[in-house]
């Protein structure tokens, strides 16, 4: 059967169906709507006699309630309160200031620290997303934040302050935000600012928030293929709103993909598990993050991929976008295309950490999604994806998503997912891996202060390279060597240029600095414009992971060298 005949498996009638049912329920997760989403999902999937169960456990979550900000001349402007702000319904009240800097991608830190002092007892406008600016601005006293969306559009979209990633532990906790934090339009914000421009302003800021721990179902379709491994596919059902794009339109292709892979399943090589996350909204990542916890080694064994899908569908995107690790190659995905959304451009993007990508420290080897993206120059706002203005409102409604470009997702996420499972051999751009590996070092070394020495992380990169395309060369003909020796640098190598931290914990939700986090992070800075402190941290956190670099890099040689 050709690639084309496979993608075309998926009924798309089925596909709006379940859209349709998905994109009536409000779905915020712990919610009673959710739960109904949870069950539909698992009705669909025991209609077929498909193998699924649901996890039932307990998340960590906040729910913004309501949020009010009141100027001093009695202007309110509409508001809504962050997840996992603090709760302050009572308010706070001090003078508006508003944060040039915050927008700025390498500040001089001197000059910023001084002025972020200046700010104690106020409440600050600024752009800043970033949650460790929030802790920067709590360090220095603020009142509360203000954040302005950095396009137009009018609708406020819903988004977490918190920069703990899933569910906290008992030292990640002390990191939650303490200060109220609303987020404002862009247009209401930019005229806040031009006001503070050359009048003084007070206001008050009062912010609700529901946060505590809430119990929460999730569905598991497991499809098993002729060997015990299994790709990892997953999409959340939590919604802000009716959320047709985000996430509706996903959740309906991957029931109608699980009904394709269960009555094909004698074609898979290793298995399909399907989970519909929760606690992706207001958990930040929560339901992701206890799946890695309570079934770690299961996926540090067994699972190859991890392919997560979310914003398919969206109307006005006319292009595909992969996010991934390029561990399979861009042919993969050419191919991929050319069978499932032939004609469609393709564009390639390096993942980021966001959107459920919970499992760096398990050692799965591939990580991907794919979704239908348009120009830069054609997005409409600074939302991600498309750039749609409906992303996180009450907007986000089944007229939302175009049917044609869903199925056309759909299909991308169907046959790039069916290879893993189904073809034996695991695909390895070994040439083109290593060379955009050494490129993102290499640039990082040429734009920093030169006490960043990368050399040594540069010269066991190399040497890596060399063992594993030998080793690449030695198991060519066997096909169980070559998906060995796949897993055990692409595992390894992901944990290392996605995280910094342990494999078995997450690391914080902080905005990082791409590929190499806390390596890499030395770009673009120079010691003439930090603070002694700053410059201090920063340099501790580049030795500490050139260490862990150089050692994991040369333990990785070596077991590559005796494979």
């Amino acid at each position: 059967m050709t690639y084309s005949e496979i993608a075309l498996r998926l009924d798309q009638d089925r596909i709006w169906e379940h859209l349709i049912y998905l994109s009536k329920l409000d779905k915020l997760s712990g919610s009673p709507a959710a739960r109904q989403a949870s069950t539909y999902i698992l009705q669909q999937l025991k209609q077929i006699g498909l193998p699924c169960h649901e996890e039932q456990f307990e998340e960590f979550l906040s729910n913004p309630i309501t949020s009010c900000l009141t100027l001093s001349d009695g202007t309110v402007i509409s508001s809504r309160p962050r997840s996992f702000s603090a709760n302050r319904p009572e308010g706070v009240t001090g003078e508006l200031v508003f944060d040039p800097h915050c927008l700025d991608k390498q500040p001089d830190l001197v000059q910023w620290e001084a002025q972020l002092e200046s700010f104690r007892g106020k409440i600050v406008v600024g752009h800043g997303f970033d949650e460790r600016y929030i802790k920067r601005l709590e360090r220095h006293g603020v009142l509360g934040l203000i954040q302005v969306w950095e396009s137009g559009e009018r609708g406020i979209h819903e988004d977490t302050a918190s920069g703990v990633w899933g569910t906290p532990t008992q030292d990640s906790s002390l990191l939650l935000p303490t200060i109220p934090i609303a987020g404002i339009s862009g247009g209401d914000g930019q005229a806040l600012i031009q006001r503070l421009e050359s009048q003084r302003l007070e206001a008050t800021l009062q912010v609700q928030v529901e946060t505590g721990v809430f119990p929460v179902t999730m569905p598991v379709a497991d499809i098993p293929g002729r060997t015990g491994e299994f790709v990892l596919l997953s999409c959340h059902y939590d919604t802000w709103f009716l959320g047709a794009t985000d996430n509706c339109a996903a959740n309906a292709a991957a029931i109608e993909m699980a009904r394709c892979f269960w009555e094909h399943r004698e074609e898979l090589e290793r298995g399909v598990r399907i989970v519909w996350w929760t606690g992706h909204s207001n958990g930040r990542y929560a339901g992701s993050t206890w799946y890695c916890d309570h079934h770690w080694l299961q996926l540090h064994t067994h699972c190859v991929a991890h392919i997560t899908a979310d914003l398919l569908g969206n109307r006005g995107a006319n292009r595909e976008g992969i996010h991934t690790t390029g561990a399979e190659g861009r042919k993969f995905f050419l191919e991929t295309a050319a069978a499932a959304a032939p004609g469609t451009e393709v564009d390639f993007f390096s993942i980021g950490r966001g959107a459920d990508q919970s499992f760096w420290g398990t050692g799965i080897p591939f990580h991907f999604y794919s979704r239908s993206v348009c120009r830069p120059e054609e997005k409409q706002t600074a939302t991600p994806g498309p750039g749609t203005p409906w992303w996180h409102t009450a907007e986000d409604t089944l007229d939302k998503v175009d049917p044609t470009v869903l199925a056309r997702d759909a299909r991308m996420f169907y046959l790039s997912a069916y290879r893993l499972a189904a073809e034996r051999r695991l695909p390895f751009a070994l040439e083109e891996y290593f060379s955009q590996t050494v490129q993102t070092l290499e640039d990082c070394a040429k734009h920093c202060d030169v006490c960043f020495d990368f050399a040594p992380v540069l010269d066991q990169v190399a040497s890596l390279w060399a063992a594993v395309r030998q080793a690449a060369e030695d198991c060519q003909e066997e096909d169980t060597r070559w998906n060995r020796l796949v897993r055990m640098v692409c595992g390894t190598m992901n944990r290392l240029k996605q995280s910094y931290g342990s494999a078995y914990d997450q690391d914080l939700a902080f905005s990082a600095s791409g590929l190499f986090p806390r390596l890499c992070c030395v770009k673009d800075k120079r010691r003439e414009t930090m603070g002694a402190e700053e410059y201090l941290f920063l340099s501790t956190d580049f030795i500490r992971q050139k260490n862990r670099m150089i050692d994991e890099l040369t333990i990785l040689t070596n077991k590559i060298q005796s494979f």
